[in-house]
């Protein structure tokens, strides 16, 4: 190492020149660094003692005892703490010394050591190093307080030193984070741009009281409002309906986003269109509403286009349905024809006896003939009401029902019917008032559809269940049995016409079922285990009933 005059006319580099002034700041004057080799001379020889001391508790701690992965690394950190402390006590804060302690901070931003222990370790310096050096003054406190305040002014010299490299990390970091954040947010403000200009939905921002806050240009092309027109406006002044509204406020509030499908509104223009609604909450950290997102796609072309598709679909259907009736009434009818045949026959054969022992067995045969006519007679008969209630599905007549009132008084009758079977019949009601909006007479052929199917999986005995529920904006009825369940295979055709596994069945039951539940605006499903049973699930829209809060209740209202 070079002898100090060397260096003491040498022009300071950058770390230098900073590191003058940090000497300056802290005043560490020249009488200090000869205090400091003044107490090199007092504590070398026992440096030994001081670091095994200090690295004896590193290596106990719980904490710390990780950076020291075996003996030989000890050693080595050990000899590199006598080397430091020899290094402060010559007191030759040059570049040499400088760059020293900055590779040290290096060294432990590499490892994981975070800047804490770092810092404690000068904690721990302190504690050893102070009484030792109040022993070896001898107790002349000036001289004591003066050791104590150069040593504490090297270490915190050494400290900034060392901590500048975290520093300069964190730096680096905070900068590269704050440059990914702006691209981020750019990105953002420019899809949120493109989107607000491009997308052909509307999208409609909300503030806390439901009123109109931003207008994107989707908005403007579907409703004809410009954005100065219709902003601090109410989404009750669009809508047709308001009760539509309320029910998508409720839901999106409960759940935080909700969907109402074909809601109507009105446009500048005085005309209207039809819209799938979704209502998103927009919510702080705190979770408090701040207002509220609203997206509407526009499906009036779609809707206008499935009618027709829907028309074209039915014709299809009828058509379809009609050449399999014909068929289906021809077979009973050839049965009828013969039987009628038989009969006369039978019955010729019958006058022609004298003897009434003779007669007798005739007598019993033409009376089971002409049962088995009535069946043929009762086939076509549920044939053709079948037919009937097809050709009416898609003109239904419509009024509002509460369905636990409505399937009570339809499970009531049914129990009637099985009041001498081994067959249960239970009912499972909502546990709120839910309502729908259908034709009643239709949906009464469904549930007796699904129920005479649900009896002819169980047999002479088991359990049929009716459970009603909501679920959003739909309300639910599952018909439920315990009975043999629908092989995988099947469930695929159960709803196709004239597929039936029933002796004597038209086949038209479940389609029946599948197209009353789509004409009203609903879907049904099968779930089946074979040896298990059987659900059927129909899902309809919920009414848009409207039901009168209180005051206090509704609280703050929002317009919307």
């Amino acid at each position: 190492m070079e002898p100090q005059s060397a260096h003491k006319n040498a022009p300071l580099t950058g770390r230098s020149f900073h590191f003058n002034y940090l000497q300056q700041f802290l005043r560490l004057t020249e009488k200090e660094k000869n205090v400091i080799r003044h107490i090199g001379t007092l504590l070398s020889p026992r440096l030994p003692e001081i670091v095994d001391k200090f690295y004896d508790h590193l290596i106990s701690s719980g904490i710390t005892h990780q950076f020291f992965p075996d003996q030989k690394t000890v050693e080595r950190l050990k000899k590199a703490q006598i080397q430091y402390f020899l290094d402060i006590f010559e007191a030759r804060f040059d570049d040499y010394y400088i760059e020293q302690r900055r590779q040290i901070g290096k060294t432990h931003e590499r490892i994981g050591l975070e800047p804490r222990w770092y810092i404690g370790a000068y904690g721990l310096h302190c504690e050893t190093l102070f009484p030792i050096l109040r022993e070896a003054l001898n107790g002349d406190a000036a001289a004591i307080e003066e050791a104590q305040l150069a040593l504490l002014k090297v270490f915190f010299l050494d400290m900034e030193l060392a901590m500048e490299t975290y520093i300069e990390r964190y730096s680096r970091e905070l900068v590269d984070a704050r440059k990914r954040i702006e691209q981020k947010l750019w990105m953002e403000d420019r899809l949120l741009t493109f989107i607000l200009t491009e997308a052909s939905d509307a999208i409609v921002g909300l503030d806390e009281d439901g009123r109109i806050s931003t207008w994107s240009q989707g908005a403007q092309r579907l409703f004809g409002f410009r954005t100065m027109e219709i902003v601090d406006k109410s989404l009750r002044d669009l809508i047709v309906d308001p009760r539509q509204l309320e029910l998508l406020r409720k839901q999106a509030s409960a759940e935080g986003s909700a969907t109402v499908y074909e809601t109507e509104w009105k446009t500048k223009d005085g005309g209207s269109i039809i819209a799938d609604a979704n209502l998103t909450m927009l919510r702080d950290q705190k979770g408090v509403q701040i207002g509220s997102t609203l997206i509407l796609r526009d499906t009036t072309e779609i809707r206008k286009l499935a009618g027709k598709l829907k028309n074209m679909e039915q014709i299809h259907a009828m058509t379809r349905i009609t050449a399999g009736v014909a068929h289906e009434i021809r077979t009973p009818l050839g049965v009828m024809a013969l039987t009628a045949d038989l009969i006369t026959d039978r019955l010729q054969t019958c006058l022609d006896l004298d003897d009434p022992a003779e007669r007798e067995p005739i007598k019993l045969e033409l009376f089971e003939m002409l049962g088995d006519l009535q069946k043929e007679v009762d086939r076509m008969n549920e044939i053709v009401n079948h037919y009937l209630v097809l050709s009416r599905i898609q003109k239904p007549k419509k009024s509002v029902i509460e369905i636990n009132r409505y399937f009570g008084e339809i499970v009531e009758e049914l129990k009637e019917r099985v009041s001498r079977t081994g067959v249960m019949l239970e009912i499972s009601p909502c546990p709120e008032d839910v309502y729908v909006e259908v034709d009643t007479d239709q949906f009464r052929r469904l549930t007796l559809n699904l129920f005479e199917n649900s009896q002819y999986a169980l047999g002479d005995e088991g359990l049929i269940r009716l459970e009603l529920d909501r679920d959003g904006s739909s309300a639910v009825i599952r018909v439920s049995d315990n009975g043999r369940g629908i092989p995988p295979d099947r469930l695929e055709s159960v709803f196709t016409a004239f597929e039936t596994n029933r002796p004597g069945g038209t086949g038209l039951g479940l389609y029946l079922v599948r197209e009353i539940v789509e004409a009203h605006g609903g879907r049904v499903y099968i779930e089946s285990v074979v040896g298990q049973g059987t659900s059927v699930i129909i899902q309809i829209p919920v009414h848009h009933h409207e039901n009168e809060m209180s005051n206090h209740e509704r609280g703050r209202t929002p317009t919307y």
